[in-house]
This record gives structure tokens, sequence and C-alpha cells, in this order.
């Protein structure tokens, strides 16, 4: 357990929730200024950053028995974090722009068949 950070853990094997506040205060704000970078928004950097700390909790074994420092995998779950954000916004993006498109579609061709009682205009 020694290895999940830069900083001593002392008597941290047995309690998880104390082994994440410690990495909490040690990781957050560096975390937390590092995903601000690429958010529009501070609750949009909160979401990311909770959620980092909800996978090392949930990793927490696996990242206590390796003997590598946590540091660089909480920046890599927060980056790929940042990743799937910015895929689901362009895909969200994407649906409402084919849906204008598709709406823009549709008035345009009432139009054109009368179909709202509106007669096309004759050259």
């Amino acid at each position: 357990m020694a290895a999940i950070t830069d900083a001593p853990l002392d008597g941290l094997r047995g309690d998880p929730d104390a082994a994440i506040r410690q990495l909490y205060s040690h990781y957050a704000k560096a975390l937390h200024g590092y995903v601000e970078q690429f958010c529009p928004d501070r609750a949009s950097a909160d979401d990311i950053v909770q959620e980092t700390f909800i996978r090392a909790w949930r990793h927490l074994p696996q990242l206590s028995a390796d003997d590598r420092p946590v540091g660089p995998w909480l920046f890599r779950v927060a980056r790929n974090l940042l990743i799937d954000a910015n895929r689901a916004a362009l895909a969200r993006c994407r649906q409402f722009v084919a849906g204008l498109v598709d709406a823009a579609e549709s008035a345009h061709a009432a139009v054109k068949f009368g179909v709202w009682g509106v007669r096309p205009v004759e050259p």
C-alpha cells in the first residue's frame, strides 16, 4: 500500500476510506487544475474529478497491490473521462443538428406540397 502515493501511507492497508481520503487530499487540487483546462465550466470539472476518485475507490485493491504510484493512473482516468465526455457532447450535437435538418426538410416538403394550406409561389 505504500506505493499508492508518493506520500507515506501509514496504517491504511485495512481502511479503504482513509486511503481514498489521503489520495484525495494529495491529488485533488492538481487533478482539478488539470481537468478544468478542458471543461466548459467548474461543475463539469467537479464531476470528472469526482468520477476519477470513485474509480480509484473501486480499484483500490489493485492500486494497493501495485508498486507503481497512483498519480499517473488518476490522471489517465481523468483524461479518459474527459475524452468520453467530449465524445458524448459531440454525439448530442450531431443528433441535434440532424433533427434540425429533418425538421427543415419536413417543413420545406409541407410547404412545397401544400400540406399546411400554403400554396407555393408560382414563378
